[in-house]
C-alpha cells in the first residue's frame, strides 16, 4: 500500500484526549526536551500510536498491541520489535477522568505546569489515586521511525524514516520518561534522548483492556548517527 504523508513543522498538531490542543516545543539539537522539562514551540506532524484494545478504529484493523504510523500503516504487531529515536520530548500535566466522564463524551484538560493545573482547582494524583480533580504526567513526543520508502522523508544507511508524533499517558508515559531518565544521568548525552538507541515491543497488561510498551535500551547510538540526527533530522 502506497500513501503520501505531508510533514511540516509549522502549527501545532492536537492531543485526540487533549482539549486544549497544546503545542510540542520547538527543538534547537542541543535541546530535546520541554514543557517542565525544558523549551517551547509548535510542530505539526503524523502520530504514532500503540493500538489499545478499546481502539474501535484501529484495533479492528490492526489488532491490540500493535504499532500503527498515522492510523494507516502497521509498523509492527508489537512483538516485531520497533527502533525508534525520540527526538523531543514534552512532560505536561493530562486531567484524569472517571469511567463515566469519559463515556459522556468528556475530553481531558492539558496544562504546561502543575501550578497551571493547580489553578484551575485539580491536583496531582498518585499511582492509586487517578480520579476526577486530579491531573498525571503525560508527554507529546517527536519520535523517529522506520516506515515504508514511500512514506519516507529521510534515508540513512538504507533505511527509511518519517517523523511521528507520540502522545503518551500512564503507562505508555513510562517508556518516555525511563528515555528521559537514560539521557539525564549522562554526561555527554545529557538532553539529548536522540542520542539512546532503544526499540519498542508491547504486551497485555495487568487487565486484558490495555497494552503496554515493552522499552528495549541498545546502549547509545553511533557520533556518525547522532551527527546525522542534529544537521540533517533535526
Amino acid at each position: 500500500m502506497k500513501a503520501e504523508v505531508k510533514q511540516q513543522e509549522t502549527t501545532a498538531i492536537a492531543d485526540p484526549n487533549d482539549s486544549t490542543g497544546g503545542a510540542l516545543a520547538e527543538h534547537e539539537s542541543s535541546v530535546a526536551l520541554s514543557g517542565e522539562w525544558g523549551a517551547e514551540g509548535t510542530l505539526s506532524v503524523p502520530q504514532f500510536q500503540l493500538v489499545q484494545p478499546g481502539s474501535e478504529e484501529l484495533a479492528p484493523e490492526f489488532g491490540a498491541g500493535a504499532y500503527v504510523f498515522e492510523k494507516s500503516v502497521k509498523i509492527s504487531d508489537g512483538k516485531t520489535e520497533v527502533a525508534f529515536v525520540v527526538l523531543h520530548a514534552q512532560q505536561y500535566w493530562r486531567e484524569n477522568l472517571t469511567s463515566e466522564e469519559r463515556d459522556s463524551g468528556k475530553q481531558p484538560r492539558s496544562f504546561d505546569s502543575l501550578v497551571e493545573a493547580e489553578s484551575a482547582g485539580l491536583r496531582k494524583g498518585g499511582y492509586k489515586d487517578r480520579g476526577s480533580g486530579t491531573v498525571s504526567s503525560a508527554a507529546r513526543s517527536l519520535v523517529l521511525i522506520e516506515v515504508p520508502q514511500e512514506l519516507a522523508v529521510h534515508e540513512k544507511d538504507g533505511k527509511h524514516y518519517a517523523k511521528a508524533m507520540w502522545y503518551t499517558h500512564g503507562v505508555c508515559y513510562q517508556a518516555i520518561s525511563k528515555i528521559v531518565t537514560a539521557v539525564q544521568q549522562t554526561q555527554e548525552y545529557r538532553g539529548k534522548t536522540y542520542a539512546l538507541n532503544v526499540g519498542l515491543t508491547s504486551r497485555q497488561g495487568n487487565k486484558p483492556t490495555y497494552h503496554e510498551p515493552i522499552l528495549h535500551k541498545h546502549g547509545f547510538h553511533t557520533p556518525e548517527f547522532i551527527d546525522w540526527i542534529e544537521k540533517e533530522v533535526l
